[in-house]
């Protein structure tokens, strides 16, 4: 989360990890119109532990008053002062150094800046509206919202990119985009290991406490006891059952949003937080497989290919 701060203007600058200074408007990131400032003049970058200027400008760039030597690296230090081309205009100053990050930019006094998740619920996780992912099979941000409080409403999917303002309600923030997603398991770039998870519920005999597991190749993450695990348990049995009567793999598993909640005797209200909370904790474990749950209009369904129940003493492995 690394920024400066115009000391004329107050304004924080959020920082690239490469990132330019110059008079020319299209191939700067921070413009300075001010003709003794080079058409590229500085560029501060992140070099993977620290981050460093370089003075590339005609009439040179200052640190704290002491000119940097030309076209050469220096390591920035919070508290400083840089200026370009002049001591006494065009200065910022250095308040925050940190290591690179994605971030939500809080646009009014309703929405604060915060470091971006690869699923990132909106406007927070108690009552999620919406949410922002990362798509790695399509190397994209994704917000994905609806229309308005009904359930069966259309889920909208738009594509945000840097800089993009992004509005849910009364919140409002603008989209920093500083690094590539690295995904801790390599699911999204071999589509075919999704198939390699497999799902473990371990349900009470009263059915009123799910726990879930995922085995993924030689590791097993323990998920522990949610409510939203009931509901995946159920789509899960769902799809199974489809598949038991033939129904094609491209039909299996869906359900209307209105009928699941009243099977699972929830207000309709909460079966849209519930999907957004078990799509985040499975995309906090495995990022970017958000497909192990799927959604469309009005419909959502269970969509890993293995799965087990544990009741008491008995084992039911689900065939799909």
């Amino acid at each position: 989360m690394a920024y400066l701060r115009n000391l004329q203007t107050n304004d924080k600058l959020h920082l690239l990890t490469h990132h330019t200074f110059g008079r020319r408007n299209d191939g700067v990131d921070t413009f300075i119109d001010q003709a003794e400032v080079s058409k590229i003049h500085a560029v501060i970058e992140w070099n993977g532990q620290a981050w460093e200027i370089r003075d590339l400008g005609r009439n040179g760039t200052w640190i704290d008053q002491q000119k940097l030597p030309s076209a050469k690296n220096t390591a920035l230090r919070t508290g400083q002062t840089i200026s370009f081309a002049s001591q006494t205009k065009n200065s910022w100053k250095v308040e925050n150094l940190d290591a690179p990050a994605n971030l939500l930019l809080g646009l009014n006094d309703s929405s604060i800046t915060e470091k971006l998740s690869h699923y990132h619920l909106l406007p927070n996780s108690t009552s999620p509206l919406a949410a922002l992912f990362h798509c790695g099979t399509r190397g994209l941000w994704i917000l994905e919202s609806h229309t308005d409080n009904n359930i069966n409403s259309c889920s909208n999917e738009t594509i945000v990119n840097h800089n993009d303002c992004i509005s849910i309600g009364d919140h409002k923030w603008q989209l920093f985009l500083n690094t590539e997603q690295q995904q801790t398991l390599n699911i999204t770039d071999n589509p075919s290991s999704i198939d390699q998870v497999a799902f473990h519920f371990d349900v009470s005999l009263d059915e009123e406490h799910t726990q879930l597991k995922l085995d993924h190749q030689y590791e097993t993450i323990d998920l522990g006891e949610r409510s939203h695990h009931y509901l995946l348990l159920h789509l899960a049995r769902l799809k199974a059952e489809h598949a038991n009567q033939g129904v094609d793999n491209k039909s299996q598993g869906w359900i209307n949003n209105e009928q699941l909640a009243k099977e699972l005797g929830i207000d309709v209200s909460h079966i849209n937080i519930q999907i957004f909370r078990a799509r985040k904790q499975i995309a906090d474990e495995f990022p970017g497989a958000t497909d192990l749950l799927q959604r469309r209009r009005g419909e959502v369904r269970f969509n890993c290919s293995q799965a087990s129940i544990s009741k008491g003493d008995r084992i039911e492995s689900l065939c799909y």
